[in-house]
C-alpha cells in the first residue's frame, strides 16, 4: 500500500533491462470517520470500477479525465519512464 493508492505490481527482467506493470489499482478512501473512539472507513474501491464503462472503455468527462492525470502523475513520481521499442 502506498499513500492514496493500493496495487500490485510485476517486474519482468531481460537482459540489461526490465519493465514494470502496475494492475489492480483501488484507492484508499482519504476520509475516515472516528466517534466514541470507534474508527471506520471506506474499503478500498477498484479505479477500474469507476474509471471504466461497462464495455471496458474510459469515461470521458472532465472527473474522469483529471483522475487518470492525477494517477499518471502518481506513477510518474514513483517509476522512472524510458520509451523503447515494444519487444516484450
Amino acid at each position: 500500500m502506498d499513500g492514496q493508492f493500493q496495487y500490485f505490481s510485476t517486474i519482468d527482467f531481460k537482459e540489461g533491462r526490465y519493465r514494470v506493470q502496475v494492475n489492480n489499482i483501488q484507492i484508499i478512501p482519504s476520509m475516515t470517520l472516528s466517534i466514541g473512539g470507534v474508527r471506520s472507513s471506506e474499503a478500498p474501491v477498484a479505479y477500474s470500477d469507476i474509471m471504466l464503462r461497462n464495455d471496458n472503455t474510459f469515461r470521458k468527462n472532465k472527473l474522469a479525465q483529471r483522475s487518470l492525470e492525477c494517477v499518471d502523475q502518481y506513477f510518474l513520481n514513483k517509476f522512472a519512464f524510458i520509451s523503447t521499442e515494444n519487444d516484450w
